[in-house]
């Protein structure tokens, strides 16, 4: 039988497309079961932010200030920025995940890795940037969480650190005597989206 009468005829080959997996309330088919899409690497993918800081948090994507926790990503580089007060807490605990793609690499974490840095020094303009340079600023390095409440946020920290998130914060905040001009500190993290996933 011709391979173009059998199933053999739906398979993808080679890496021209990647799956992604919806919930069926997703798309206009409606709810009940799950929709698998077959679309091309170069499509915009959408990611889910959660974070914890213990107070409010201004947070950009390639210097567009986020005003949700969903952002649309593009294959190629990026750099995630936060900006926040740490008088009452030191700590930063945060995931980005891809949505619907199923690749090896779905998740962003905060880390002790040398990958997130930091600074307390005033910014230079537009320092949510993809290309300013930080290689200036601190590396990160893992912070104990504050003591919380259900109130303040225990349950979301319990969350993220299950998801693999790391609690981390300045290394001069962990000095002694460490006493900064500014009580707001700047972060950024710069990845990558590519066919693998996020690095």
């Amino acid at each position: 039988m011709s391979d173009d009468l059998t199933l053999n005829r739906l398979r993808k080959r080679g890496q021209s497309l990647i799956l992604e997996e919806h919930s069926s309330c997703e798309v206009p088919a409606g709810c009940g079961g799950v929709v698998l899409r077959w679309v091309r690497p170069e499509a915009p993918c959408d990611a889910d932010l959660r974070h914890f800081g213990g107070t409010p948090m201004k947070i950009w994507v390639d210097g567009n200030e986020l005003e949700r926790e969903r952002v649309v990503l593009a294959p190629g580089p990026h750099v995630l920025c936060f900006e926040y007060s740490t008088a009452d807490h030191a700590v930063l605990i945060a995931t980005l995940k891809l949505c619907h793609r199923q690749v090896p690499r779905m998740k962003l974490l905060t880390a002790d890795d040398g990958t997130w840095r930091c600074s307390w020094a005033e910014p230079v303009p537009r320092w949510t940037d993809l290309d300013v340079d930080d290689s200036a600023w601190e590396p990160m390095v893992a912070h104990d969480v504050p003591e919380l409440s259900e109130r303040t946020g225990k349950w979301r920290v319990e969350w993220l650190t299950g998801e693999g998130a790391t609690p981390i914060g300045s290394p001069s905040r962990k000095r002694r005597g460490f006493q900064s001009r500014s009580p707001t500190l700047r972060v950024r993290r710069r990845f990558e989206l590519t066919t693998e996933g996020l690095s």
